[in-house]
């Protein structure tokens, strides 16, 4: 389902970009990438963090990723950005360092 979800998103994001200035263009293109990443994080682990967190939690979370969309220079810190939240997940850092 999460899958299915993620291809529509993808999917939407490219008609969009179609139509899109050059920084919602970056911007869309910075998503996909992320979007992209979290599908390759393992599906219960990406259960196990929504129960953890709650909505409230992802909420937060979601919000603090797209400033960060808003303000990354290099495409490379989406990576970063992907890597940090597997280890955030896997509770090797706490909300603080990520």
């Amino acid at each position: 389902m999460i899958k299915q979800t993620l291809s529509e998103a993808i999917t939407y994001i490219g008609w969009i970009r179609k139509v899109s200035s050059v920084p919602t263009k970056l911007f869309m293109y910075m998503y996909e990438k992320y979007a992209i990443g979290l599908s390759e994080i393992p599906l219960e682990k990406r259960n196990r963090y929504l129960k953890k967190v709650g909505k409230k939690g992802l909420d937060r979370d979601s919000v603090f990723v797209l400033t960060i969309f808003n303000k990354i220079d290099e495409l490379a810190k989406i990576e970063m950005m992907l890597s940090l939240l597997g280890e955030k997940i896997d509770c090797i850092i706490d909300d603080r360092t990520y």
